[in-house]
């Protein structure tokens, strides 16, 4: 009989039984649903690397075009003047100075408002002064006839002697030719 030298194990083809079978099979069916998951994961990651890539290289423009041009766009404060003497209104920019436009004032822009006055004083033989609190003269009026003496304030009759013609109404409005009050 011969001798045995060694055994050793050799990889060959061994038909599966039925058990194997099915357990090969279930192997196989997890196997390709991780595929699966994976390739739409890898899918999801190129949708989502090729989207910020692309934001990016359009704010690596973004930011190309401005340094190349040393400007940028932004929100400026502007302010419009009206010169009434000369009727036209400036838009000016408040950053610089800068007068942007020139143009004649649009008609709600003729309305030309009066300041109203802290106090009416009439003094005899020159007329009516309205004043505001720092002694600005606001209008000043010459009063025909008899020079009365007045001090009131907008909203109020005017303290007169003698006949005035001059009188500060409920709304701070001037009223001429009125009666003593």
């Amino acid at each position: 009989m011969a001798r045995l030298i060694k055994h050793y194990n050799k990889p060959m083809s061994v038909k599966l039984t039925i058990e194997e079978r099915i357990k090969v099979g279930e192997d196989l069916t997890t196997t390709l649903g991780k595929i699966k998951d994976e390739e739409a994961r890898s899918a999801e990651v190129r949708t989502d690397l090729k989207t910020r890539m692309t934001r990016l290289e359009s704010e690596r423009d973004q930011l190309s075009r401005t340094f190349m041009r040393g400007e940028e766009i932004r929100d400026v404060l502007i302010r419009v003047e009206a010169d009434d003497t000369r009727e036209l209104v400036y838009e000016i920019r408040e950053d610089t100075g800068e007068v942007l436009t020139t143009r004649i004032p649009y008609v709600e822009e003729r309305q030309v408002e009066l300041p109203l006055a802290d106090t009416v004083i009439q003094i005899p033989g020159e007329g009516a002064v309205l004043t505001n609190s720092d002694g600005t003269v606001i209008i000043s009026a010459v009063v025909e006839g008899e020079d009365p003496i007045a001090i009131g304030r907008p909203g109020g009759p005017l303290r007169t002697q003698g006949r005035t013609r001059m009188t500060v109404g409920e709304d701070g409005t001037e009223i001429l030719g009125g009666e003593e009050r």
